[in-house]
């Protein structure tokens, strides 16, 4: 009797596991859906606008996008959807009904009332372009695609992050390499530039780099700075592991006031208010008091019981 109570448990607790691991996979996503195109043309400004967005709403769980054979990455990091394995299974569909729904299961939270359709749309044509396997349908809306702008295919060695405080504006310049090792101009590159913030970074924007290798962005002129009056400026290439950081003195120095200067509540005792005091004082007398009188008319009844 006991062995049949063993192997109804073992066999409640497979099929407990097994719909577990079914409904991390399920997304219910119909064929229906899965054979779905892209919808939007697939231009370069729609893929600028799907990065604007994703940096905004989905970089902060699926972290960088970075074009690897595999995903790497283990929870409770999401995946990297710039994973190859990734790009080749999902059709346009399916990534766009993933981003639609969700899947509470695998944490991914539904963007179908936060984000517009045309705005999942460009998120898709921005991970599209992570796959370069990748066709877009000929009548993905209203404009056919125009000719890819032309590719730098060497390797970013470093960027030198620069801000000019005359004119606002922060300067990457990318050092690169061709196929062969060769100095080269990294031309059409992509540069995200960011500002340090206290709970994360503030993008600027992702610029293209001109003929010679260079990226220019605008830095607003009030933002915020440290107590030296300092800020920190960031700059990472697309789809690379460049990147690098630095610190300038620009913006609008932070001036810090301590909360216990003043007269209020948590001041210190030299400068608590008078009142406050008088207050605080008179409470810790009436308490002192009562107790007294309770020791007091203890005593008495205790005096009357021994007479």
């Amino acid at each position: 009797m006991k062995n049949t109570y063993k192997i109804i448990g073992l066999m409640s607790l497979g099929l407990l596991m097994m719909s577990h691991l079914q409904a991390q996979t399920d997304w219910g996503i119909t064929a229906e859906q899965k054979a779905e195109e892209l919808k939007i043309p697939f231009t370069e400004q729609n893929q600028e606008a799907g990065l604007a967005i994703f940096e905004k709403s989905c970089k902060a769980c699926h972290s960088k996008t970075e074009i690897v054979p595999k995903n790497q990455r283990q929870l409770p990091l999401a995946p990297n959807l710039g994973c190859q394995v990734f790009q080749s299974t999902h059709t346009d569909g399916e990534i766009f009904w993933k981003i639609t729904n969700g899947h509470i299961a695998s944490g991914m939270p539904p963007y179908g009332t936060s984000l517009s359709d045309d705005d999942r749309w460009k998120i898709v044509s921005y991970l599209r372009t992570l796959y370069a396997d990748y066709q877009p349908p000929t009548n993905a809306g209203e404009v056919p695609a125009g000719p890819p702008a032309e590719k730098f295919t060497g390797t970013i060695k470093s960027i030198a992050l620069s801000l000019d405080a005359q004119t606002h504006k922060i300067t990457a310049k990318l050092d690169a390499v061709d196929a062969e090792g060769n100095p080269a101009k990294a031309k059409n590159v992509k540069v995200s530039i960011y500002i340090k913030r206290q709970f994360g970074s503030l993008l600027l924007g992702t610029i293209k780099t001109n003929d010679n290798s260079v990226a220019v962005v605008e830095c607003p002129v009030e933002i915020p700075a440290d107590t030296n009056g300092n800020i920190t400026i960031s700059a990472a290439v697309a789809n690379s592991s460049a990147y690098t950081s630095k610190e300038v003195k620009y913006g609008k120095k932070l001036v810090w006031k301590n909360p216990l200067d003043g007269n209020h509540l948590w001041a210190v005792s030299a400068k608590t208010p008078l009142w406050l005091k008088i207050t605080y004082l008179s409470v810790v007398l009436i308490v002192w008091l009562v107790i007294f009188w309770s020791i007091f008319q203890l005593y008495r009844i205790y005096s009357l019981r021994e007479r």
